[in-house]
């Protein structure tokens, strides 16, 4: 049984928390563990027929699934034993074990179709129950029906808290991705009567450098502590304080960047007057 399930339940502060530490402590570890599992079926999609697109692709997604549990399997390494494993040694850990994550990541959202056909609530109440399913199946081996079982019996008493921690953390997915879907939507839009000119190679050079830089930054980012640490309570007056206190020149450093790209992009794409 993992450790992980005997140590008390931590607050949704502590959850994000937490979870942006490991993020960056463990940033390249994730990234190669994410690549090696969804970039070829991405490039190998377009250069095949039709019938062996769809092929890849759905292989592609059994993939995507397959990678929740390695994920699981290299965050339980890291809080449980402060342990830094390869990509190879995560692989090999999930083993047999991907096969079961599959089921159960297919079976869980079965659950939740299901739920969502009888008046929507079920379908939340299914989310909840098989919130650490693929967890409970990649760390600690279960068959598919003990580990949804096993992940019943975790959110039990704890299903109001899973939901908002989850509703929480889409919420700042969503805003990271809507930001940056209007910047890249605004500067992939181009006018009609604008003349086709060579390729540009600076941009290219420009963006290749910032990513370099930014992967960089990360990399070189001395690691956090995952351990959940002793802080208050988190409301709105405490993140206003912080942010206008702590982190008022990293705010507004984030908040003229933005500006600075919206307007660029709106620049780039403004119609000529005539």
């Amino acid at each position: 049984m993992s450790q992980l399930a005997q140590t008390r339940p931590r607050s949704i502060a502590e959850i994000i928390d937490a979870s942006f530490g490991f993020y960056r402590a463990r940033f390249g570890d994730l990234l190669v563990i994410s690549a090696l599992l969804i970039v070829p079926p991405v490039l190998l999609a377009p250069l095949a027929p039709d019938w062996l697109s769809f092929l890849i692709m759905l292989a592609g997604n059994l993939m995507y699934l397959a990678g929740q549990g390695a994920i699981a399997i290299l965050v339980a390494a890291a809080i449980e034993r402060n342990e830094s494993i390869t990509a190879g040694e995560v692989f090999r850990r999930l083993g047999r074990r991907a096969g079961t994550v599959i089921l159960v990541s297919i079976a869980s959202a079965l659950m939740m179709m299901i739920g969502f056909v009888f008046f929507i609530v079920p379908a939340f109440i299914a989310l909840a129950w098989t919130a650490a399913a693929v967890p409970a199946a990649a760390i600690e081996g279960l068959p598919a029906g003990a580990a949804i079982t096993r992940s019943r019996e975790l959110a039990r008493g704890r299903i109001g808290h899973i939901l908002v921690t989850m509703l929480l953390v889409w919420l700042i997915l969503a805003a990271l991705g809507f930001g940056f879907l209007i910047v890249f939507t605004i500067l992939l839009t181009r006018r009609d009567d604008e003349d086709a000119g060579g390729f540009n190679w600076s941009g290219v050079l420009v963006a290749v450098a910032v990513f370099a830089g930014l992967v960089w930054a990360i990399l070189r980012t001395a690691s956090l502590s995952v351990a959940a640490p002793a802080i208050e309570a988190l409301t709105v007056k405490r993140i206003g304080q912080v942010l206008m206190t702590d982190y008022i020149w990293p705010l507004q450093c984030v908040g003229l960047l933005l500006t600075a790209a919206l307007i660029g992009a709106l620049v780039l794409v403004m119609e000529e007057k005539r």
